[in-house]
């Protein structure tokens, strides 16, 4: 993956990382995907200004301080991307998974996932047209 942005002001980037143990081991799960993220900050061209975490937090994502305070963040601040490891460390639920890429999408936010290097896209309304090829895959 190559930078997608060019010169002028980079887009704006948050950070989301969280261990739901207390370890010293996951601790360094979160420190890792920190990491990971940074990368893909670097490869996406984006400035991240801020990061959150959440350690011994597996409760739902309203649940989580440090998930709060990024959708507050979120909510006052232009951002474009928020960059996790996976889309695990938003919730293992894929329901609550989807609220909440909603909620980042009307804020003008997509997600970020380092473990794949992708970037979620969501379109509200009429979805986009499958290219062929999608077409007769999905037959």
């Amino acid at each position: 993956m190559t930078s997608t942005h060019s010169a002028g002001p980079r887009p704006k980037a948050v950070i989301y990382a969280r261990a739901a143990g207390t370890t010293r081991e996951d601790s360094g799960a979160a420190a890792t995907q920190l990491v990971a993220c940074r990368t893909l900050a670097a490869l996406l061209g984006v400035e991240v200004c801020r990061e959150f975490v959440d350690i011994n937090e597996s409760s739902a994502p309203l649940g989580r301080p440090g998930f709060r305070a990024l959708l507050a963040f979120t909510a006052g601040h232009p951002i474009r991307y928020v960059l996790c490891a996976d889309l695990a460390q938003l919730s293992a639920d894929h329901v609550t998974s989807m609220e909440v890429l909603l909620r980042l999408h009307k804020r003008g936010a997509q997600v970020a996932l380092a473990a794949t290097e992708a970037v979620i896209e969501i379109h509200v309304g009429n979805p986009p047209a499958m290219p062929e090829d999608d077409k007769e895959a999905a037959a």
